[in-house]
């Protein structure tokens, strides 16, 4: 015969088949079903002498903010029941609630995951661990800010999703894991944080405003303590990146500097991608640099700290607008193409080398002379075509390389040591051809 099962008076969990999992589930809201009803509807609930018993799914904790500001409140999430961080439970802030200037008051908690779906919410107080299930703002537009410390032992995943969305995290961000960033949004790390993995710049943007953002400075300079695989990283002060934080580009990797802030930065640059530099900032570069993929100097000014910064097979964009800035020391690039301005602002003679990726270009801003003298070099299969009005007075020479000269650098002497140099421009005394050179 059957029986109805009497109802239980605490709160628990009911779980549905699919896996989810409703917190603070009043038991005599199953209204006396019996078994056979239960199991015949596709209900899995999980039952007790003493009541219901949490099952192991992860629970999910909606905030309302119903009562006041505090987390271990459970008239402040759906459902009645405030999470306990014992772990594994993941928790979302909506749009739409009240006290969104929340107050975690639990002790030692554990979160699998936090979710920001709205705009304004503020998380302070007491520091979590969090999960696997790691941290995302998909809020649609504006501001969130977590001021409470953050502890991972693996690698976690910040997620913001949408380009005009900023979060902003000022607590301490500890622990032996490592940060990748996702989404077009923007992540600001405000805090000295002490996590010790690597960085990892996948979208969006990551705003720093101090090298110690990043995390404790790795002991030893080898690539991929920065990971760029198609972000940005952007700075808002000027300060020195660490040297042993190597970088490594898996993908497009972009740095941003703020107008009057200068990023100093010595240490390796690696891989396949590319590197961009973005913002009217300067990004003084003093490393020895070994990536392949192209460098494109969209705005503001890059300039180098030490010779053959940039990588020799690196094909070398500058912007209308944007610098290149030898800095007083020579480099050897892959090509040289745009219409910005190539200089040197140190004393002292410099060459500029492009070619080596025999490719063929054309650039049709200014090389100039700045304090000190700068002169070019064309190398390689590929052609360079000049269209610019040139005032630099070092030599410009060819070798075994094809250089066209359609504007005019008449400050310059042109030396063609087994290779062509043209055009329809104008240049200073053709002061030597080796054999097998040609000037047309």
């Amino acid at each position: 015969m059957r029986q109805p099962l009497s109802p239980v008076r605490q709160k628990g969990w009911l779980c549905l088949k699919e896996g989810t999992c409703l917190a603070g589930v009043a038991a005599a809201m199953l209204l006396r079903l019996d078994l056979r009803h239960s199991f015949a509807a596709g209900l899995l609930v999980a039952l007790a002498l003493g009541g219901i018993v949490s099952p192991s799914h992860a629970q999910t904790f909606t905030w309302t903010g119903a009562q006041n500001a505090n987390w271990g409140v459970g008239a402040n999430w759906v459902g009645g029941v405030a999470p306990t961080g014992a772990g594994g439970e993941n928790l979302v802030f909506p749009s739409g609630a009240a006290n969104l200037a929340t107050n975690n008051i639990l002790n030692n908690a554990t979160f699998n995951s936090i979710t920001i779906k709205g705009s304004g919410y503020t998380l302070t107080n007491k520091a979590i661990t969090l999960g696997a299930g790691g941290l995302a703002d998909s809020s649609a537009a504006g501001t969130n800010t977590i001021s409470l410390g953050i502890t991972f032992a693996a690698t976690r995943t910040v997620t913001v999703s949408n380009a005009g969305t900023t979060l902003t995290i000022s607590g301490v961000m500890s622990g032996a894991g490592g940060l990748t960033k996702s989404g077009a949004g923007t992540l600001v790390l405000s805090a000295a944080n002490t996590y010790t993995g690597v960085t990892t710049i996948n979208a969006g943007t990551v705003s720093i405003a101090a090298d110690a953002a990043l995390g404790a400075t790795p002991a030893a300079a080898t690539p991929g303590k920065i990971v760029f695989g198609g972000g940005t990283l952007r700075t808002t002060a000027s300060f020195t990146l660490a040297t042993n934080r190597g970088i490594a580009l898996t993908g497009p990797g972009t740095i941003s500097t703020d107008p009057g802030t200068t990023l100093t930065y010595g240490g390796i640059i690696a891989g396949a991608g590319s590197l961009t530099k973005a913002g009217t900032g300067t990004l003084l570069l003093s490393g020895v640099a070994t990536y392949t993929g192209a460098t494109a100097i969209n705005a503001g000014t890059l300039r180098l700290g030490i010779t053959n910064a940039i990588g020799s097979a690196s094909a070398v964009t500058v912007a209308a607008g944007a610098t290149f800035d030898l800095g007083g020391f020579s480099d050897v690039i892959g090509s040289l193409a745009g219409a910005g301005t190539v200089t040197s602002s140190a004393a002292g003679a410099v060459i500029l080398t492009a070619g080596g990726n025999n490719s063929s270009t054309t650039f049709s801003g200014i090389i100039q002379n700045g304090s000190g003298a700068v002169a070019l070099t064309k190398t390689g299969t590929g052609t360079l075509i000049l269209s610019g009005a040139n005032t630099y007075s070092g030599t410009t020479t060819t070798s075994a390389a094809t250089l066209i000269v359609n504007g005019s650098q008449a400050s310059s002497a042109a030396s063609v040591n087994g290779g062509t140099l043209g055009g329809t421009g104008t240049v200073g005394a053709i002061s030597s051809t080796a054999s097998g050179g040609s000037a047309n």
